[in-house]
């Protein structure tokens, strides 16, 4: 998938997303679980879970990865692409002054996770803007755009995913990266 693919969903995948994402912010009220989503305007948390879910079935979509539909039990991760764990985010802001951001506390929940994959747009439009790995976003510096800090990257740092799997995979992890034997 290259920046700037456009990936449109038919009618019964947004349905799907809606449901989706309303199951999903009523299981969160039901848990006590409220997850602090970040939008561009005032937006109900079904309406934020169900773009991110149509972001995530645009993602497998485009490139025949597996979809999780689970609510009440979900990984790390959102889709396993080539054997990459990912993280599907969708954005909706544009402008000369955009970011792609991933929260410190996601960071730190999704410990498994390999990557961030964020798409521009809203339903049923999306467009890929690229990807990130994990510890280059960690190495991001942090912003505050008014809902708490978050690392943020620039447009021209995110990659194709053709060029992040041949770039990434050939960066050793760092020594704090690697897995302990002993556990």
């Amino acid at each position: 998938m290259k920046t700037g693919d456009v990936v449109i969903l038919t009618a019964v995948e947004i349905e799907l997303s809606r449901a989706i994402g309303k199951s999903i912010a009523l299981w969160c009220a039901y848990r006590g679980r409220w997850v602090n989503q970040r939008s561009d305007k005032q937006q109900c948390q079904s309406e934020v879970q169900a773009e991110g879910i149509a972001a995530e079935i645009a993602f497998c979509k485009a490139t025949n990865a597996p979809l999780d539909l689970r609510i009440d039990v979900r990984p790390d991760y959102d889709t396993i692409y080539q054997g990459w764990r990912l993280d599907i985010k969708a954005m909706s802001f544009q402008g000369p002054s955009l970011k792609y951001l991933v929260s410190k506390q996601q960071l730190d929940r999704h410990a498994s996770c390999d990557g961030y994959a964020f798409f521009n747009g809203k339903m049923p439009e999306f467009i890929f803007a690229g990807y990130i790995g994990r510890p280059r976003m960690a190495a991001m510096p942090m912003v505050d755009l008014g809902f708490g800090l978050n690392y943020a990257a620039n447009p021209e740092e995110l990659f194709c995913l053709e060029l992040a799997s041949k770039a990434e995979k050939l960066i050793p992890p760092a020594d704090d990266e690697w897995p302990d034997p002993w556990e």
